[in-house]
């Protein structure tokens, strides 16, 4: 019987671990969670959500509570003189990788308006238009108004969990946004946002994970396992669609995963399909 080497068993050893950092902890077989801001105590991530704003408009990414100024994951007005005009709008967006959709969202946060030219508004759809959008706050413009400039405001401290989708079909987009629907445009002078709390997106996947190795068959001492797709990956693993590298000593495994964390990508793209050379 041919002897097998320490070098050959210590690369199959490697991948073997290395696929065993597959295994999901805390969530259920083909769904993962995305936390927002106080959702993750800790890391108050916010980097899932991209993000647009025009001018005299403004996203403030705070969730940190110890700071100054408004805390949370906000969109509103720059405070200043005058007006922004019709149209002037600020976005954040949370977009699910490509086959997946959100089931889920827990979402605890606060609205407010001096002008109610604004619009203020919380809300999932699908990005091709398809399917209905599911209302979590709204504030429309020019209803239930306050009289004498004052304030309107409502806030949810307690997280309420909203079924925007189910295991078979949902939205692929979460949106916050404020924008300015009065023709004259919208006071200025005093603060209009929209602001999270705390947001956690539970995404359906079941695309299955796959391992091809290359570069030589494990015998040979020379392969590299490349996981290409992690549907469900575990905690530990940080990034959205980016990929990692964990060197073992036969060669770099890669792992293309999608996860929770504070470098999260905001384009939350599927990972490119990758060939890996290995190690010399």
């Amino acid at each position: 019987m041919p002897s097998i080497s320490a070098s050959r068993l210590l690369c199959a050893a490697s991948t073997f671990c290395a696929l065993a950092c597959l295994a999901p902890a805390g969530a259920s077989a083909g769904s993962y969670t995305v936390r927002t801001c106080n959702a993750a105590p800790g890391v108050f991530s916010t980097q899932a959500f991209g993000d647009f704003a025009t001018r005299g408009m403004r996203v403030r990414r705070a969730c940190n509570p110890e700071g100054p100024g408004r805390r949370g994951l906000l969109v509103g007005n720059v405070l200043r003189r005058g007006r922004v005009p019709f149209a002037a709008r600020s976005i954040l967006t949370l977009l699910a990788p490509p086959a997946t959709h959100f089931k889920r969202y827990e979402w605890s946060g606060e609205l407010l308006r001096r002008d109610c030219g604004y619009a203020l508004q919380v809300y999932t759809d699908r990005r091709d238009g398809t399917g209905q959008r599911y209302e979590i706050r709204n504030k429309k413009p020019h209803t239930k108004c306050p009289r004498n400039s004052l304030a309107q405001s409502s806030g949810f401290t307690r997280p309420e969990s909203y079924p925007v989708g189910s295991d078979q079909a949902g939205p692929d987009r979460i949106v916050q946004r404020i924008d300015c629907r009065s023709r004259d445009g919208c006071l200025a002078r005093g603060e209009n946002y929209v602001r999270t709390f705390k947001g956690s997106a539970e995404v359906v996947d079941y695309t299955p994970p796959s391992v091809q190795i290359t570069g030589g068959g494990l015998a040979s001492g020379r392969g590299c396992a490349v996981i290409r797709s992690c549907s469900t990956p575990p905690p530990t693993m940080w990034g959205w669609g980016r990929r990692r590298r964990l060197l073992v000593p036969c060669g770099r495994v890669l792992l293309s995963a999608r996860a929770t964390s504070p470098d999260s990508s905001p384009a939350l793209t599927d990972p490119a399909q990758s060939a890996l050379t290995p190690r010399s």
